[in-house]
C-alpha cells in the first residue's frame, strides 16, 4: 500500500510524474458485494484518484505505467499474502475497516507510521531525545539569566552610586563656590587639582592658569619681607609630607605681583603610599591687618597729632637707654610746655586749639633727626628724645631751635593767626646711670624751672 500523501509529496518534489502512475483495479476498495455477486472487471485508473481513509489515505495499489498488468497482480498477491494471484480482471476483496480511531491513537502515541501527517513535535519529544543536552543548555541559560540579573542589579546600583556621588560632588562644588574664603587642593604631586572662585578672585588668576600647576611657584614664592620662600619652609608643602594640620598667617602674591597677608588653614588627606593631598583654606586679612595696625597705632599714638603717646615714648626711652649704654652713646630728653595755649583754646575754641597742637607737632618733628623721637604726653606738653648726644651744648642747641621755631606765628585758618612760646627743660644721661623715669623727671623739673622763670626759655638740669 502506498499512502496518497507520500505519492503527492513525491510528485511535488519532482521525484515522480503523475502521468507515470496508475492505480491497480479498484475492487480492493469497494464494499464487499452480496454473496454470489460476480466481481467487476475494472480497468486500471490514472492518477490521481482520491480514495482515502482517515488513517490510511491511500489507494490499494499503485504501479508505474511500464509495469505489466500480470506482474502487478502477482505483486499484489504477494503483498496481500494470497496464495495465488487473482485471475485477470478480478481480485479478492480487501475490506476497509469501519473505525481506525483506536489504531490511530496507538500509532500516534508510539510515533509509528503509517499516517499522512506527523503529529505535533512537543517538548516531551525533545526531552526524550536530548535529555542531557537540554539539561546542560538549561543550566547555561539559567546561569546566563542569573548573571544577567546580577549585572542589571549591579549596573543599577553603580548608576545610583554614580548619581549620588555626582550629586555630592556638585553639592561640594556649589558649597565651595558660595564660600567667601579661598579654597584650593593640591594632589599628592603638589599640583593644583581644585580651586574655587573666591580664591581665583583674590589671586587674580583664571582657573586654567592654576589647575595642574605648582601653586607655590606662582603665589607663595617670597616672604612679606621680600626674602625668598623655600619649599622646605612652606607650611602647605610641609603638611604634604607630615600630614599635620596647620593654622598660620602668611603672605600670598596676586597675578599682578602685589603681595597681601592671608590666614591659612592647611589639612591633609590621609595617605599611606607617599605625600598627602592637602586642602588649603585662606582669606585676605589685609583689612584685619590694617585694623589691627590702626588699633595698635591708637594705643600707642596721640589721636590728634599722630605723635607717640606717653606709653610708647617711655618704651622707646627704655630701649634707647639700653642701646646707648651698649654702644657708648648718651641720650637727652627735651620737655616742652606751651606758653599761652590755654587763653587761645578758651578764646577761640577747642577746634582752634586742636589745629594749633597739630602744627606744633609738625614743627617739633621738623627740628629733630629721623633717629630722634617726639611725643605728646599731655594736653599742651610735648617731649623729645635725642640719641647720640655727646655734650650738653648739643642738646641745648636742639632745644633752642625748637623754642625759636615755636615763636613763629601760627595760621589757624579763617583769618586767625596766633603766636605762642614754650618753656623747655633738658635732661642728659651723661654718666649712663639714670633710668627712664629718673631722666624724664629731671627733664620735667627743668621745664618747670623755665616756666617759673617767665617761660619762653630753655633750662638744663
Amino acid at each position: 500500500f502506498v499512502r496518497t500523501g507520500v505519492v503527492e509529496s513525491m510528485i511535488r518534489d519532482g521525484q515522480l510524474q503523475a502521468t507515470d502512475l496508475r492505480i491497480l483495479p479498484a475492487p480492493t476498495i469497494e464494499p464487499q458485494p452480496p454473496s454470489g455477486t460476480p466481481l467487476r472487471n475494472t480497468r486500471s485508473q490514472r492518477f490521481p484518484l482520491h480514495v482515502s481513509t482517515r488513517l490510511y489515505p491511500e489507494w490499494p495499489l499503485v504501479a508505474r505505467n511500464r509495469i505489466e498488468e500480470d506482474l502487478a497482480r502477482r505483486m499484489t498477491a504477494v503483498v496481500l499474502g494470497l496464495a495465488t494471484p487473482a485471475s485477470s480482471g478480478q481480485m479478492p476483496y480487501f475490506t476497509v475497516p469501519s473505525r481506525y480511531d483506536e489504531t490511530e491513537n496507538v500509532l500516534r502515541t508510539l510515533r509509528l507510521p503509517p499516517f499522512d501527517h506527523m503529529p505535533a513535535f512537543t517538548v516531551v519529544d525533545i526531552w526524550s531525545r536530548y535529555p542531557w543536552q537540554i539539561a546542560v543548555t538549561s543550566g547555561l541559560m539559567l546561569t546566563v539569566m542569573l548573571l544577567s540579573i546580577w549585572l542589571i542589579h549591579t549596573n543599577q546600583t553603580l548608576t545610583l552610586k554614580r548619581a549620588r556621588i555626582q550629586k555630592e560632588i556638585e553639592q561640594r562644588q556649589n558649597l565651595l563656590e558660595t564660600m567667601n574664603e579661598g579654597v584650593y587642593e593640591l594632589d599628592s604631586t603638589g599640583r593644583c587639582a581644585v580651586i574655587n572662585t573666591a580664591a581665583l578672585q583674590m589671586l587674580g588668576y583664571e582657573r586654567n592658569e592654576l589647575i595642574g600647576q605648582d601653586i607655590h611657584e606662582l603665589i607663595h614664592h617670597h616672604h612679606e619681607n621680600g626674602t625668598e620662600y623655600s619649599p622646605q619652609a612652606c607650611p602647605v608643602l610641609k603638611t604634604r609630607f607630615d600630614g599635620l594640620s596647620r593654622n598660620v598667617e602668611d603672605w600670598f602674591f596676586r597675578r599682578t605681583g602685589q603681595g597681601f597677608p592671608v590666614a591659612l588653614r592647611v589639612s591633609a588627606h590621609p595617605s599611606t603610599t607617599g605625600p598627602h593631598a592637602v586642602v588649603v583654606v585662606f582669606h585676605d586679612i589685609s583689612a584685619q591687618r590694617e585694623k589691627e595696625q590702626h588699633i595698635h597705632h591708637l594705643a600707642y599714638h596721640d589721636a590728634l597729632t599722630g605723635l607717640p603717646n606717653r606709653a610708647l615714648f617711655m618704651d622707646r626711652l627704655e630701649q634707647g637707654l639700653n642701646l646707648s649704654r651698649r654702644v657708648g652713646d648718651r641720650m637727652a630728653l627735651i620737655f616742652i610746655d606751651l606758653d599761652r595755649f590755654k587763653p587761645i583754646n578758651d578764646t577761640h575754641g577747642h577746634q582752634a586749639g586742636d589745629r594749633l597742637l597739630v602744627q606744633v607737632a609738625s614743627r617739633l618733628q621738623a627740628c629733630l633727626r629721623q633717629s630722634d623721637t617726639a611725643a605728646r604726653v599731655g594736653g599742651d606738653e610735648f617731649i623729645a628724645l635725642l640719641h647720640g648726644v655727646k655734650e650738653p651744648e648739643d642738646a641745648e642747641a636742639v632745644a633752642q631751635k625748637i623754642r625759636f621755631r615755636l615763636q613763629e606765628p601760627f595760621d589757624l585758618g579763617a583769618g586767625l593767626v596766633v603766636q605762642i612760646s614754650a618753656s623747655i627743660g633738658v635732661a642728659l644721661d651723661l654718666d649712663g646711670l639714670l633710668d627712664a623715669e629718673s631722666l624724664r623727671a629731671q627733664a620735667d623739673q627743668a621745664m618747670y624751672q623755665s616756666k617759673d622763670s617767665g617761660g619762653d626759655r630753655v633750662t638744663l638740669s
